[in-house]
């Protein structure tokens, strides 16, 4: 999990950035590439850190409640991913249809 590590202060790893953030940027740039706009974009952080909070949230959640009949794990992940990036992927737009 990233910056799993502390929540008091800042731990600097070898590449002089907090710990876990080369790792939460290389998650940015894959939804920036899956949703279509440059990798440092707003939209693009959003998704990223709404998709991380959604991790965490559900690894919590089945920790703090493992009586709770959860669906199958891959199966939440995937769908929630699908539906994150389905909603706000920018497809190019469709080319106009010539007049006949």
């Amino acid at each position: 999990m990233i910056f799993a590590a502390s929540t008091r202060g800042q731990l600097i790893g070898p590449s002089g950035l907090m710990v876990g953030r080369d790792t939460f940027q290389s998650l940015v740039s894959e939804v920036a590439g899956a949703l279509g706009p440059p990798a440092g974009d707003v939209e693009a952080h959003l998704v990223a850190t709404s998709l991380w909070a959604f991790v965490h949230g559900m690894v919590h959640m089945r920790t703090a409640r493992p009586s709770f009949p959860w669906p199958d794990l891959s199966a939440m992940v995937d769908d929630t991913v699908d539906r994150i990036l389905h909603v706000r992927r920018r497809d190019p737009p469709m080319p106009p249809v010539p007049p006949v």
